[in-house]
């Protein structure tokens, strides 16, 4: 599929809930609270980041979308999110129509929904239907990466100790069974020079090094890190190193881009993921099905 434009943030806001038609799949009031969350999208979208990061007026209407309690702030957002209105009332609703006839609704109901589910995610993204993998949440999506990456005895992944436990227990797995050799550095906390990060990452680096892993936050810190930095740092120390007649390929996900950050934050909820897979190539056991399972 020809993409007409690589959709941007403010983009990405306003066709939230237009490909998967969730306001036609919810009660009036709660339809009308993701209504009000597309229109304040799009009363901010002539303005920069930073002055929408700052509209209080934009973000009651996002704050009004969820149930969570105000008598406490939840500063944990990522391991178990909390899920709109919009999207508990729908899991409520398919799980008392399952209930009704389990075997019928299941199988020739709702599991032909997910490829429609899948066509309308894509449009969100703005990417081929092939390229979205629905998975049971974050994690998950790239342990199926990390386990497909095609890698064998002796190459090396540089990461952090401070990555998520779950990225660092997959890596720790391939390590044990297959022989790779995991690197890991120590970020500093509050470093006072982006330097102290990056150039860790440059010595690390060896004509071995086939994976680069990071988190652009650290959960445990909250670090910022300097991913475009530590990208364009690491093409340099692999041009300084004899990489044997090895060809040098890089791609760089724009990861600091916040329209990338905001598709992870906007689709994680408790017990859901959506995996972006682009042109991502897998093998073996961690090759990708349709609908995100993973391979025997």
């Amino acid at each position: 599929m020809q993409l007409q434009k690589e959709p941007d943030r403010r983009t990405f806001l306003s066709m939230v809930g237009k490909g998967v038609g969730l306001a036609a799949l919810t009660t009036t009031s709660v339809a009308s609270l993701l209504n009000n969350v597309q229109a304040a999208a799009k009363r901010v979208e002539h303005l920069p980041p930073d002055e929408a990061a700052t509209d209080e007026d934009f973000w009651f209407e996002i704050q009004r979308a969820f149930s969570v309690t105000r008598g406490i702030v939840n500063l944990n957002n990522g391991g178990v999110s909390p899920s709109p209105r919009v999207v508990t009332e729908a899991l409520v609703r398919y799980i008392w129509e399952q209930e009704d006839l389990t075997a019928y609704t299941m199988w020739q109901i709702l599991e032909p929904q997910c490829e429609t589910i899948r066509t309308g995610l894509a449009d969100v993204f703005g990417c081929d239907r092939e390229e979205i993998a629905i998975t049971r949440n974050a994690s998950e999506s790239l342990e199926i990466l990390l386990m497909g990456l095609d890698l064998k005895s002796g190459d090396e992944i540089l990461t952090t100790t401070q990555d998520y436990p779950r990225m660092l227990t997959t890596l720790r797995q391939r390590e044990i069974r297959e022989g790779l050799v995991l690197k890991m550095i120590k970020v500093p906390i509050a470093p006072q020079r982006l330097d102290e990060i990056t150039d860790q990452f440059a010595k690390a680096i060896t004509p071995k090094t086939r994976v680069i892993l990071v988190s652009h936050v650290i959960n445990i810190t909250g670090q910022i890190m300097p991913v475009k930095h530590e990208a364009r740092a690491s093409v340099d120390a692999l041009r300084g190193k004899d990489l044997k007649g090895k060809t040098l390929r890089v791609k760089i996900l724009k990861p600091d881009d916040p329209f990338h950050n905001t598709m992870k934050s906007e689709t994680r909820g408790s017990g859901g993921g959506v995996q972006f897979r682009g042109d991502v190539s897998t093998r073996g056991s961690g090759a990708l099905r349709r609908g995100g399972q993973r391979g025997s």
